[in-house]
């Protein structure tokens, strides 16, 4: 295989470094010879350090485009933990989840976490009555 010009890759973060790694790999099998590597953030403790990096942190990142995840992951958590639906606000909101986004996920998870509640009871004749 020829050798490919330089490839750049990309990634919001280097926590572990396995992502770049792997994709690195993965990039110098299809031939390039030569890769350079960029993230937002980098972790100390990374295994991968980008050639180019904006900001290193110690801090958990929470990116825009992670905030319903985030929100339904740590909901279902502090949840388990008995924590009320108020108390839950107030933490995403400590956190700095912005309170209108954390109303509108916290509203989709409740409507998500619902119980299961049986809609109809089927009767001998095939009629259906509605449960109570």
């Amino acid at each position: 295989m020829a050798n490919r010009p330089i490839s750049q890759l990309v990634d919001d973060i280097s926590d572990t470094g396995d992502s770049l790694t792997i994709a690195g790999e993965h990039m110098k099998q299809r031939g390039y010879k030569q890769l350079r590597t960029a993230t937002m953030h980098m972790k100390p403790w990374t295994k991968h350090v980008p050639d180019y990096y904006v900001v290193k942190t110690k801090a958990w990142v929470v990116y825009p485009w992670e905030l319903k995840e985030f929100t339904f992951n740590l909901a279902t958590r502090l949840a388990k933990e008995g924590k009320s639906r108020h108390e839950i606000a107030g933490y995403l909101f400590e956190v700095g989840v912005p309170i209108h986004y954390a109303k509108g996920f916290l509203d989709q998870w409740i409507e998500r976490n619902k119980p299961n509640e049986p809609e109809t009871k089927t009767l001998k004749k095939g009629k259906r009555k509605k449960s109570k």
